[in-house]
């Protein structure tokens, strides 16, 4: 008679399959740079800026994570992002200043002919 062998057991948490080459061909580190660089090109523009700026740099992380191929589109995508969302930034403030200190010399050249 044979001995039979217990067949051979895998911990799907602590396996590493095999890597081999990307199913998904880094379709999310492309995404991430095309949204990267749709964001800088509508930042003057609108809002919407800022939401792609945010895509990019979730959809480069997530690619990133994932180990996909094309993980320097990805850290592309992070950063023309972050870049996206700081220019937002600075022109948000501009603009905040611009309204304050207008407001304020409207405020004070009205106060100047009520004295007069």
């Amino acid at each position: 008679m044979e001995k039979r062998q217990p067949p051979e057991w895998h911990d799907p948490l602590f396996d590493k399959p095999e890597r081999g080459s990307d199913p998904e061909g880094g379709k999310l580190a492309k995404a991430a740079v095309a949204m990267g660089v749709c964001s800088l090109l509508v930042v003057c523009a609108s809002g919407l800026s800022a939401v792609l700026g945010v895509g990019a740099i979730v959809c480069g992380a997530i690619s990133i994570k994932r180990g996909e191929d094309g993980e320097a589109l990805a850290k592309a995508g992070i950063i023309l992002g972050i870049c996206t969302i700081a220019i937002a930034i600075v022109l948000l403030g501009i603009y905040g200043l611009k309204y304050l200190l207008g407001g304020i010399a409207s405020a004070l050249t009205s106060a100047d002919d009520a004295l007069h």
